[in-house]
């Protein structure tokens, strides 16, 4: 192959612009660096994840301040400005994940917490309210599925705590 190669850079030297130069300079580098072992050969080949989107990071940081407001996944999408099935794209490229579900999350991580150091006279309903869940049997269920026991359960356990 090396030798097709320089065959390839002779024949062409004199006809080629000068763009055309540098991309087949790079070609030839690449060739090089990718055709024969040495110290960096692990560190090439390994695959390059690119840093997180910007916009991910927006929508992270958007969530993040306005998680316990009344969101839709248009309405966080309108206010990054961009388009639902952008923001959708985005998320699902780097987090594996939707929007809703990103946002259901969050929601479900701050009422674990408001549950854990609850005090005497809340409730289970008034953190689950308060942290955008409307439909509570819903709730109950996804934060069993997240955490293993009922809201109750860990409401009651966060009580005991406290009054120790």
């Amino acid at each position: 192959s090396w030798n097709a190669v320089i065959n390839l850079i002779e024949s062409a030297q004199a006809i080629l612009p000068f763009a055309a130069e540098t991309h087949l300079e790079e070609f030839v580098l690449t060739l090089l660096l990718r055709g024969h072992p040495h110290n960096y050969t692990s560190a090439i080949n390994s695959p390059v994840r690119c840093p997180e989107s910007r916009l991910v990071k927006r929508f992270e940081t958007y969530i993040q301040e306005h998680a316990d407001g009344e969101l839709t996944v248009s309405s966080v999408a309108s206010a990054l400005g961009v388009g639902v099935r952008t923001l959708q794209a985005a998320l699902q490229e780097w987090k594996q994940t939707t929007p809703a579900t990103y946002l259901r999350e969050v929601r479900l991580q701050r009422a674990h917490e408001d549950l854990i150091s609850a005090s005497p006279d809340s409730s289970v309903t008034d953190i689950a309210l308060s942290h955008g869940f409307v439909h509570l049997g819903r709730f109950a269920q996804r934060y069993k599925e997240r955490y293993g026991e009922s809201p109750l359960m860990t409401l009651s356990r966060g009580r005991r705590r406290v009054s120790r």
